[in-house]
């Protein structure tokens, strides 16, 4: 059942524009990634050890618009609907809990450098926790407001 006043045709395009905006976080994590290597000569051992260099930015505000569109994504059935979300809740970890493994292949050298000795700087853990318990929260209120829109649905 449609929305008052949407056709079926905006929401085509609707689900369109999504995953062309999917498509497009992606070049530019891509781009961006691709700039940082040329720069610095070389490539990070993995996408989440950009966050401790200049593609940061572009890197988490990438996973977020990917992890919101496979959330947003209404999947063919139940079970790929739940991969599709699980998929994006995982998403929206790797951009707030980057790898531990930090790399050493840096156009410009963080500073204060991400790793003191064998662990994870102070300002890394801060960061971490901080989202991690934003997570939560917003977590909580979404769970909480889609209980209650099918507690509505189910009594209508």
């Amino acid at each position: 059942m449609a929305a008052a006043g949407l056709r079926p045709l905006d929401a085509l395009k609707t689900y369109r524009y999504l995953r062309v905006g999917m498509v497009g976080a992606v070049v530019l994590l891509a781009a961006s990634i691709w700039i940082e290597a040329t720069k610095a000569n070389c490539l990070q051992t993995s996408i989440s050890a950009y966050y401790y260099t200049p593609v940061r930015a572009i890197f988490v505000g990438s996973m977020f618009v990917v992890a919101y569109s496979l959330i947003i994504y209404k999947g063919q059935g139940s079970l790929e609907d739940a991969f599709l979300n699980v998929a994006g809740m995982l998403a929206v970890v790797v951009a707030v809990a980057p790898t531990m493994s930090v790399g050493s292949c840096y156009s410009i050298a963080p500073n204060p450098l991400p790793k003191e000795g064998g662990s994870l700087a102070n300002w890394v853990v801060t960061n971490v926790d901080n989202n991690f318990h934003a997570l939560i929260i917003a977590g909580v209120v979404g769970l909480g407001v889609s209980v209650l829109i099918w507690l509505k649905n189910r009594s209508t």
